[in-house]
């Protein structure tokens, strides 16, 4: 019996000093100083295609595909809900975010990419079916840019289809 009628102070105590112990009433703090914005785990690659034998003709020889694996920016959790974008290098020092659709050498051809976890391909293809590598001065560059969804949630004014833009933003190195 004492045991139980210290077991049942206890728990009355324990219960009294929780409603009626100390407050967090008091004056506002200052205001802290804004950090510098970063570049918020933002992941870039360069992939390169250096010759014509990276790029393999499809089985209707209408356009040409190059294809890179084992990127681990490319993360299950990063591709399902981050943003992944692609950008060729121009030629001219920029560039151009893919997809992408130009007229070089006399010819219209179309850049586009698919990619999955872990890998990415960059296709190819001149609206008139002949080899578009011949267009492309190798080798051909392209920066990847991976940007996780808490990063680009905080930051929707940022134009991804500008690579300067995003560049400048995120903070990121050629």
């Amino acid at each position: 019996m004492k045991k139980v009628t210290k077991i049942a102070m206890l728990v009355l105590i324990a219960g009294l000093l929780s409603t009626v112990g100390c407050t967090k009433e008091g004056k506002q703090g200052v205001a802290g100083v804004n950090g510098k914005n970063g570049n918020a785990n933002v992941q870039t690659t360069i992939l390169v295609a250096n010759n014509a034998s990276n790029w393999m003709w499809n089985s209707g020889g209408s356009w040409r595909q190059a294809s890179w694996s084992g990127i681990n920016q490319l993360s299950l959790t990063n591709i399902s809900s981050g943003a992944v974008m692609l950008y060729q290098e121009d030629g001219g020092g920029g560039y151009l975010p893919l997809p992408v659709t130009i007229k070089y050498n006399g010819k219209i051809e179309s850049n586009w990419f698919t990619f999955g976890t872990g890998s990415l391909t960059v296709v190819v293809q001149n609206t008139d079916n002949s080899d578009p590598i011949a267009n492309i001065p190798l080798p051909a560059r392209y920066k990847l840019v991976v940007i996780p969804s808490a990063a680009r949630r905080a930051n929707p004014e940022v134009d991804l289809m500008n690579y300067q833009e995003v560049k400048s933003f995120y903070q990121l190195k050629d």
